[in-house]
């Protein structure tokens, strides 16, 4: 039954995560290139002075490297994408269309990986 508390509390602060972001796009930093780059760059820097910290960096394979690279660009690209249309449009309209990845990512893997 404790699983059902957890949920709420996330969503709940996930729905303030996105109203604040609202808020910084529409008010503070009105520059969805800006926000991209002040909180990808806040987030980078912890993945790498985490890596340091846990010596991550010397255990993993060039290949792997590499393809956290890519994941991390793509996900500047994704959050760019994010902050251009949360600048664009309301956070009602735009964030019920967030709730639906679970399902596409469902439905993407039962055709990828032939379930």
């Amino acid at each position: 039954m404790e699983w059902i508390y957890f949920t709420l509390a996330a969503m709940l602060l996930w729905t303030v995560v996105n109203i604040f972001d609202k808020y910084i796009i529409s008010h503070e930093l009105r520059d969805p290139m800006m926000v991209t780059t002040v909180f990808g760059f806040v987030i980078y820097l912890v993945f790498i002075i985490a890596s340091f910290i846990f010596d991550g960096a010397q255990v993993l394979d060039t290949e792997v490297k590499l393809a956290s690279m890519f994941a991390g660009v793509f996900y500047s690209v994704a959050l760019w994408f994010y902050y251009y249309v949360m600048k664009r449009e309301e956070v009602s309209k735009f964030v019920p269309i967030l709730s639906l990845e679970p399902f596409i990512i469902m439905i993407l893997a039962y055709f990828l990986f032939d379930a």
